[in-house]
């Protein structure tokens, strides 16, 4: 049943339109791994101002205030990138032994940096501190190995 899905999602008319023209896909390629950076820098910036490596003088909110737009861009640009480079290949990517486990890193960062943004840092730094910065130590690496993964994909 998954397989048939990796089969459609490629025989769209998106996915013919980026499998047929050779400039397409590595020109979103690209987008996708710079809207990927832009984005790595808003939530890094986040976790390690809440691990206190960085930004010290600053306060919380005004840090994650800042970066929310930033994130947020980074979020839609490089998700939309991705969907057009999964469904140029999505069957190939279905038998990529990185392709897997790159989901779950990424599904485990998104639900992880939900919880530092959302539940953490909007109730207050301050209460839960420890639970913060545990989020905050966890995203950093399930961000990280989602790009690893993402990377290994062309290699497996």
């Amino acid at each position: 049943m998954l397989q048939e899905f990796y089969y459609w999602a490629e025989t769209t008319w998106l996915g013919q339109i980026m499998q047929q023209n050779s400039l397409i896909f590595p020109m979103v390629e690209v987008v996708h791994i710079i809207c990927f950076t832009i984005l790595l820098g808003a939530v890094y910036t986040v976790n390690f101002r809440v691990l206190g490596f960085a930004l010290k003088s600053r306060s919380m909110p005004e840090v994650t205030q800042s970066m929310a737009p930033v994130a947020l861009w980074g979020y839609i640009t490089t998700f939309l990138t991705g969907f057009l480079l999964f469904i140029a290949e999505s069957v190939k990517l279905s038998v990529n032994a990185a392709w897997h486990p790159k989901l779950g890193l990424l599904a485990g960062a998104l639900v992880v940096q939900f919880l530092l943004s959302q539940v953490l840092l909007k109730r207050g730094i301050e209460k839960n501190m420890a639970l913060s910065k545990m989020a905050a130590v966890a995203s950093t690496l399930l961000w990280l190995g989602t790009g690893f993964t993402a990377r290994w994909i062309a290699f497996i």
